[in-house]
């Protein structure tokens, strides 16, 4: 799957048709590049690496920004009750409609995500490649939806994560 399973499993959630995570929750995650810069000296980077993964980071946030904001504007004019039966017809209908409006908006969140990850892929050592993999695989608080791990989406996605230009 590719370093970029990092960025895809960030948006799995809203994409798996498990419910768009953006209406019930405002930390809807737009930068799965702070995920790394978080734990820069975990993964032992270098100045170099981090001024790229920085740049691309601040690429990514032009990218999606506007698109992150189209999706709370949509998040605002949805009234979710706590529990989906005790909705009416007439709420489940603004709901889905709602949804159909953010689909196309979380899927290109998720391209850009993943191509920005390509891009900091690109930087990595196969050693750290390996590192973001276990952290993956061991579903390490920031690696996946709700923190976990599991199946990304987007090119490669599959059966347990790759990572580009690794194994």
């Amino acid at each position: 799957m590719g370093l970029a399973l990092l960025a895809s499993l960030l948006v799995t959630q809203a994409l798996q048709g498990q419910g768009p995570r953006f209406l019930r929750d405002s930390t809807f995650p737009r930068d799965p590049i702070q995920v790394l810069l978080d734990r820069t000296g975990e993964l032992r980077l270098t100045a170099q690496q981090t001024s790229h993964l920085k740049k691309v980071q601040a690429q990514l946030r032009a990218a999606n920004d506007p698109l992150v904001t189209q999706l709370v504007a949509i998040r605002h004019q949805v009234q979710r009750p706590a529990r989906p039966r005790d909705m009416s017809p007439e709420q489940r209908e603004t709901f889905r409609a709602a949804v159909q409006r953010a689909r196309p908006i979380m899927q290109a969140i998720g391209r850009n995500n993943y191509q920005a990850m390509q891009r900091v892929g690109s930087v990595l050592t196969p050693a750290q490649k390996e590192q973001v993999r276990g952290w993956l695989q061991a579903g390490t608080p920031g690696f996946g939806p709700r923190g976990g791990g599991g199946r990304g989406v987007g090119p490669g996605a599959g059966p347990g994560p790759r990572i580009h230009g690794g194994r």
